[in-house]
């Protein structure tokens, strides 16, 4: 009985995947309803480990699935790249979740554990399918592991396009997308080897469409990104529930931008578009080409990025690499100086901030600078993101609207250490993606394939307090949007580098953006759910 309702569970759980036929279905139910029967006849505390293990792993499988109706590689990948403290912090916000669902699953192995009878013979024989299906996958693997070590020897590019997750990571997807259910995604976890430290080119070239205007037109230069922050939350935008930014709606000499969407719906492929050059259909632009730090270092601007943010965890992010340009660079797990650097608030970056404005700014002769800087912003959970001066502010506000007036605070802090310290400057405030406010604390509320629209929407804002006369409306695109990789063209222009009018004719043209599925779409055509209307917001 009990084996028949094991394979009766996985049928049903079936429906909720795609599978490319019938075939692909009756296979991958095959491999797991055997496999999962075969631990009835291991050596009962090791068919306890492995069941509780399989279980909880295809119920946040069906959790998945059911809440966000994918369950792409991005979002895997996101679990994987999470560090130690985004880990706790979801874990915290969710326990109240995951106490009943621990509960039950002890439960339920707990009244499965009388059906388990020792029967080795039995046991190993079940495992057969799942045997067969993992050392097929794995030989298949490792031959294209070997051709593709033939290609890396003979070209650098290759090398960087492997690092990041185009190549060797075909045939896992591949088996993913066969046997979506348990093994595809065991399969691609045993498998997965990250983005890896990419190594740059040591003669990165500066992008064909940039030539050195040989003046700089802005002695100070500030990018801020934010995280997961969406415009339609902020009052500076129209957002009438709760004046959720205040500060920022009192700047004079103040750009808003309408209408502007990321390149990317996930941090490790958004956050590389503002602060080097790659392209959608070449992604490895952001490695082989100069980036903003670069370009700055050719005419002797300082630089600094100051982050709240890991850039050097065990997946390295695909921005890492790209940050350590900087000459002073301050993260949660890497700092240029050696000594620690620890950030709990993004409000605790205003210390190492001031410390930077003043060491470079108009005190001590004020050298050409840029300064980046890296905030935690509005990424989920919410709730950690703001303090009693939000709550207070904001009466009755829910914890994401609370999100966003922090770093409203934060922005107007800046801005009065720039007005104090620095001689003339501009600043840029734009957001890596957008965000899906659906609910609390799941941090998988961007980076969806059927995620629309909002998950892209981001706010950018240019204050310029110096003699930078700039054309912001030469980078809308055909279609009326303006994408937020204009933060690096812009830097481009301010530290005195002339853009190509060829250029900018084709991205105009041009709207597309890098999807979490890994596919390029036009943005117009982004993914949508099915009962949703396909327009751009």
């Amino acid at each position: 009985m009990i084996y028949l309702i094991v394979f009766i569970s996985v049928l049903l759980q079936s429906f909720l995947f795609s599978f490319k036929n019938d075939r692909y279905r009756l296979s991958n139910i095959l491999v797991v309803s055997s496999m999962l029967c075969s631990f009835f006849f291991l050596y009962k505390p090791l068919a306890l480990f492995f069941l509780s293990f399989a279980v909880c792993f295809m119920a946040v499988e069906i959790y998945v699935v059911l809440k966000y109706k994918d369950f792409n590689e991005g979002i895997l990948e996101s679990i994987l790249n999470t560090n130690k403290n985004e880990f706790l912090e979801v874990l915290s916000k969710n326990l109240i979740l995951l106490i009943p669902a621990a509960f039950l699953i002890l439960l339920i192995n707990f009244l499965i554990v009388s059906q388990i009878q020792s029967n080795l013979r039995i046991g190993l024989l079940l495992l057969v399918p799942f045997f067969i299906a993992f050392f097929s996958s794995q030989v298949r693997l490792i031959r294209v592991d070997r051709k593709l070590k033939k290609y890396a020897q003979n070209s650098s590019a290759f090398n960087v396009l492997n690092s990041l997750d185009k190549l060797d990571k075909n045939v896992i997807s591949s088996i993913r997308t066969k046997y979506p259910i348990f093994f595809g995604n065991l399969f691609y976890l045993l498998n997965y080897r990250g983005s890896g430290e990419i190594n740059f080119h040591e003669n990165r070239q500066c992008p064909d469409f940039l030539k050195d205007d040989k003046s700089t037109k802005v002695k100070n230069i500030i990018l801020i990104i934010g995280e997961s922050a969406m415009p339609d939350r902020f009052s500076l935008y129209g957002y009438s529930d709760f004046l959720t930014t205040p500060r920022i709606k009192q700047w004079n000499n103040l750009t808003i931008l309408e209408g502007v969407h990321s390149l990317s719906n996930m941090t490790r492929t958004a956050l590389p578009f503002l602060i080097s050059y790659p392209e959608v259909h070449d992604f490895s632009k952001a490695y082989t080409c100069k980036n903003i730090f670069d370009l700055a270092k050719n005419k002797n601007i300082h630089t600094s990025w100051i982050g709240n943010q890991a850039i050097d965890s065990l997946f390295t992010s695909s921005y890492g690499p790209i940050a350590k340009c900087a000459d002073l660079v301050l993260s949660r797990d890497h700092t240029s100086t050696g000594f620690p650097f620890t950030p709990k608030d993004d409000l605790d970056l205003l210390h190492a901030i001031e410390n930077e404005f003043k060491q470079y700014g108009m005190a001590n002769n004020g050298s050409n600078n840029l300064f980046v800087i890296h905030t935690v912003g509005s990424h989920a959970p919410y709730s950690i993101r703001s303090d009693e001066i939000d709550k207070i502010a904001l009466k009755g506000a829910d914890e994401y609207d609370l999100s966003i007036h922090h770093t409203d605070r934060l922005l107007d802090e800046i801005k009065k250490l720039a007005d104090r310290q620095l001689e003339d400057y501009m600043l840029i405030y734009t957001s890596d993606h957008g965000e899906v406010v659906e609910d609390e604390g799941g941090g998988l509320e961007h980076g969806l394939t059927f995620g629309g629209y909002q998950q892209y929407k981001v706010p950018f804002v240019i204050l310029n307090n110096s003699n930078f006369n700039f054309n912001i409306e030469k980078y809308r695109k055909n279609s009326g949007n303006y994408a937020n990789d204009i933060s690096s063209l812009l830097i481009a222009e301010a530290m005195g580098y002339k853009l190509d009018e060829k250029f900018i004719f084709d991205y105009t043209c041009s709207d597309e953006i890098l999807h979490s599925d890994y596919i390029v779409y036009d943005y117009k055509d982004l993914p949508q759910q099915i009962n949703q209307r396909k327009r751009a917001a």
